[in-house]
């Protein structure tokens, strides 16, 4: 994990974002993704979202993948990573609107 955050809102509380830049896919990465949900989420009894930020569609694609663990009738963790790639985030070129939004 990158960066780890606590977010506190009006509305919903708090929830952690774990930050994860991904260049490429790493089959170990969806193991470790798991642990690092679960652990946050027994130490700190908060909600974690997984952000994972991908420079290319490939990565993004597999990133984007739920992950499952149990058995095949019944999943006992599911894993649906927050996944920003270039598919899905518009490419800042005016700066002008990016410092108003």
């Amino acid at each position: 994990m990158d960066t780890l955050l606590r977010i506190d809102t009006a509305d919903s509380g708090s929830y952690l974002l774990a930050v994860e830049a991904q260049s490429r896919r790493v089959a170990d990465k969806l193991n470790s993704w798991t642990y690092y949900l679960a652990h946050l989420y027994a130490k700190y009894e908060l909600p974690p979202i997984l952000l994972v930020l991908c420079q290319d569609k490939s990565t993004a694609s597999w990133a984007a993948a739920p992950i499952r663990i149990g058995l095949p009738t019944h999943t006992s963790i599911a894993v649906f990573p927050l996944v920003l790639g270039p598919d899905n985030l518009p490419a800042i070129t005016d700066p002008e609107e990016a410092a108003r939004d």
